[in-house]
């Protein structure tokens, strides 16, 4: 998984690369898109969810609370 946080004047703050097993790793992820959806950061409104996905491999994505 990568990820770059850019900060509100466009520029990098933060990057990361993780490697994650994939048959015990299990991921949520949720994308939303300001009013505007031009991506420039500043919120116009509340954000709009357009997506919700769940990745699950292996034993991740079996209940093992009993």
């Amino acid at each position: 998984m990568r990820s770059t946080s850019y900060g509100e004047n466009g520029r990098p703050v933060e990057h990361f690369v993780a490697r994650h097993r994939g048959d015990l790793s299990r991921f949520e992820v949720n994308l939303f898109r300001h009013k505007d959806g031009n991506g420039s950061g500043t919120p116009v409104g509340p954000p709009t969810m357009i997506a919700s996905v769940n990745i699950s491999g292996g034993a991740a994505g079996k209940n093992t609370d009993g």
